[in-house]
């Protein structure tokens, strides 16, 4: 607390006594605490005086939140969760909101998740912080075929012959297929 500094001033006695009496007071929003200093000042002759100096402390300062750097991963993603990846500086107890928002790109294997947390602290004020966790499908699908070996006599255009194996991170739901003609033996 500042120094206390009493100026006393009195037209009969050119030393008067003081005293002082301190009470804190826990308060709630926006005086987190109150300090007061009660001063009592007596002259030779009897006479009191008094003065209440009201020191506050006021809680204008919003949450400070750090949150975890941003984040690239490659797909598939076990994006990790929010939550142990911030902290929060305040002088008083704080509510927080973690919310997670997927905001989906061109296809399946790129996406970005925006990991936000918003604290609110007992005085009602507010901060956020928001980190993007992106997710890229950055390698190609694999092609897994069988290959078949038959005579001439043995091919059926009408069959359908084994069809290859496709993983790919985006979960593919289709397939292109090239329709092709076998040329004719010489």
């Amino acid at each position: 607390w500042p120094e206390l500094e009493v100026v006393l001033v009195d037209d009969c006695d050119s030393l008067p006594v003081w005293s002082l009496s301190t009470d804190t007071i826990v308060g709630t929003c926006p005086s987190l605490l109150e300090v007061h200093r009660h001063i009592l000042a007596q002259d030779a002759y009897g006479n009191q005086s008094s003065q209440t100096q009201v020191i506050s402390v006021i809680d204008t300062v919003p949450p400070q939140i750090n949150v975890a750097d941003d984040l690239t991963l490659e797909c598939p993603a076990d994006v990790p969760s929010i939550e142990g990846l911030f902290n929060v500086d305040d002088l008083s107890p704080v509510s927080l909101i973690l919310t997670t928002d997927t905001l989906m790109g061109i296809c399946a294997g790129n996406y970005d998740v925006i990991q936000s947390v918003t604290a609110l602290d007992a005085c009602n004020q507010s901060s956020s912080a928001a980190r993007t966790v992106t997710v890229r499908d950055t390698q190609s699908p694999i092609v897994t075929t069988i290959d078949l070996e038959m005579s001439c006599e043995a091919y059926d255009a009408d069959f359908n012959y084994a069809s290859p194996e496709i993983t790919d991170c985006s979960e593919i739901s289709g397939v292109v297929w090239a329709d092709f003609e076998l040329a004719s033996p010489i």
